[in-house]
């Protein structure tokens, strides 16, 4: 192939791409306006629920009223004894406590 077929075929290739991504970022607007209408819900819990690619009635529901029941005992986490007596100490000692986490939680 010569140079120009080349980037023909690239630029045909990108413009697919792009009609792609427009697409799906317009389906995302859209179901994002669904969510909010059908469910009541903020435009911000509207684009988590949809951003995290749920996206059947029942998926919804369950992560709009998740069952508890359902949730891994907190007893079986590892280490939670000595978690909690590490908290124990620094509250009673009166220090500060650095809470760190995983953003999407």
């Amino acid at each position: 192939m010569r140079k120009i077929e080349i980037l023909k075929y690239i630029t045909s290739r990108i413009n697919g791409l792009r009609g792609i991504i427009a697409a799906c970022c317009e389906g995302r607007r859209n179901g994002r306006k669904m969510v909010y209408k059908k469910y009541a819900l903020s435009e911000l819990v509207s684009k988590l629920i949809i951003n995290r690619n749920i996206t059947s009635d029942e998926m919804i529901r369950s992560y709009i009223n998740p069952d508890f029941d359902k949730f891994h005992k907190a007893r079986e986490m590892k280490d939670l004894e000595k978690s909690v007596d590490i908290l124990r100490d620094k509250i009673e000692s009166q220090k500060k406590i650095r809470i760190v986490g995983d953003c999407d939680v």
